[in-house]
């Protein structure tokens, strides 16, 4: 008996099923990579959160400070490795794995490879609220932890294209992968810079559209970019919070 094979039209079926079902299932099995690549991201957050408060219970509660010069663009030192944070902070995390996130699409080591410190192709991912580690002159000096009356609503470090996290400049920690020319521009939906960033806002963002921030007290929350870059001075003021100043007035 001879058998029969399969007909054009089954052919098509099948391939039209498969089709289907990938589209169902390709979108799933990228959410859960992310899914897994913010859980590291959060893991890391964490660790250097937690190294950042040990280091603060060794050195009077003052966080790492970074620079204390007027000058400091013109400083050689500030742009040294051994003047960074992370590096202050390494003898308490000794993992320097923790500093890139695995999610974001803008590699630069920042320092990290200076004097082969770190191995080559490292690279940072994550900024710490300028405002902690600056002592500007003329200004408050908020390096003590002393000085924030709510240590827990603060902002302390997370997701950001460079090391430093300005507390006027909440689109950095909103779109930590956006462009270079993103400083501290408020959200204006009417702005038609803000309008081309919105418009690629996966491009610019890391994880489901949100950054992984840490507070001052150590713990860690993921929050998405709108209402990080809403928390500029200058717009609704909500958390999260990365202007003391908001955090030691609002009630």
């Amino acid at each position: 008996m001879r058998r029969r094979g399969f007909t054009l039209i089954e052919l098509l079926v099948v391939i039209a099923i498969i089709a289907i079902l990938a589209a169902i299932l390709f979108p799933v099995f990228s959410s859960a990579r992310e899914k897994a690549r913010q859980t590291t991201c959060q893991s890391n957050v964490r660790q250097l959160a937690m190294g950042m408060v040990l280091y603060l219970d060794d050195y009077d509660e003052r966080f790492a400070i970074w620079t204390n010069s007027h000058n400091y663009m013109n400083e050689p030192y500030s742009w040294q490795l051994t003047s960074q944070w992370y590096y202050k902070i390494h003898p308490y995390t000794r993992n320097k794995d923790i500093y890139g996130c695995p999610s974001t699409k803008r590699r630069r080591d920042w320092y990290l490879t200076q004097d082969n410190w770190a191995p080559r192709g490292s690279f940072l991912s994550y900024g710490t609220n300028e405002m902690l580690i600056r002592v500007s002159p003329g200004v408050n000096d908020f390096t003590p932890l002393a000085t924030i009356s709510r240590p827990a609503e603060l902002v302390m470090l997370g997701d950001c294209r460079v090391p430093w996290m300005p507390f006027w400049g909440s689109g950095r920690a909103a779109l930590p992968d956006g462009p270079d020319d993103l400083w501290d521009q408020q959200y204006n939906p009417n702005d038609p810079y803000v309008r081309a960033l919105v418009a690629q806002i996966d491009q610019y963002t890391r994880h489901m559209r949100g950054s992984t921030l840490a507070f001052c007290d150590g713990h860690v929350k993921w929050y998405p970019w709108d209402a990080i870059w809403k928390s500029h001075p200058h717009n609704d003021r909500k958390k999260p919070w990365l202007n003391p100043y908001i955090v030691n007035s609002e009630p």
